[in-house]
């Protein structure tokens, strides 16, 4: 079986889980193979995604940690996107030889269960109960960023690979910066669109040597 054919077999599902946990809550399929159009489909978008949206940057995360070997699903981690927050879980979609092929996200926006929190919060404050509220869904920070740039998105890997070096770019050789090149290639930043473009800028090179570094990995 071919890894589409792998991800084919789970777009029924993404309907599916869309019509049995309601409109609140965001089913995606994305195929990890292709970063900068990742979601092949998307039920009940919560995140203003549609089918051809990039990955997100947990995504990206996971595909560049592998943190995926060795578990099937990531459980109830918190995401963001529009001013909302949103409960998600992930289940990774791998091939027979363990290679991640692709992930099917459940994002659960929690506007509704906020509100109710802040009310009740609110009521019992007024009642001079409010010392016996406790926890809350703001208590952490998100862990994915539904809505992210591209910009955003890559910034970070790029930042974190550069800064590996040692060096400013100006100081850099050459071979440090294929190195780099080929690095952030492998983490799926130059697929992504405006990611040569970023590289090229934070390195102090031109887009075509760019290209021309990432053409010695191949060959």
């Amino acid at each position: 079986m071919t890894d589409k054919e792998l991800l084919n077999m789970y777009i029924p599902i993404v309907d599916f889980l869309a019509k049995a946990l309601g409109p609140s809550t965001e089913v995606v399929l994305n195929d990890c193979s292709q970063p900068a159009c990742s979601v092949v489909a998307i039920s009940n978008s919560q995140s203003g995604r549609k089918p051809g949206s990039p990955i997100t940057d947990y995504g990206m995360n996971v595909i560049r940690s592998g943190e995926y070997e060795g578990k099937d699903y990531d459980l109830h981690y918190k995401g963001r996107a529009y001013g909302k927050d949103f409960i998600s879980s992930t289940f990774y979609i791998k091939a027979e030889d363990g290679r991640l092929v692709g992930m099917l996200c459940l994002n659960t926006d929690m506007s509704s269960a906020e509100n109710l929190i802040s009310a009740a919060t609110k009521f019992m404050e007024d009642i001079r109960f409010g010392s016996l509220i406790t926890g809350g869904v703001h208590s952490q920070p998100p862990l994915e960023n539904l809505d992210t740039s591209l910009t955003t998105l890559i910034d970070p890997l790029i930042s974190r690979t550069i800064e590996k070096y040692g060096n400013d770019p100006v100081h850099m050789t050459q071979e440090e910066k294929i190195a780099i090149v080929q690095e952030l290639a492998s983490q799926g930043v130059s697929s992504i669109k405006g990611g040569v473009a970023e590289i090229a800028t934070r390195l102090q090179i031109s887009e075509s040597t760019v290209y021309r570094y990432l053409k010695r990995k191949d060959s």
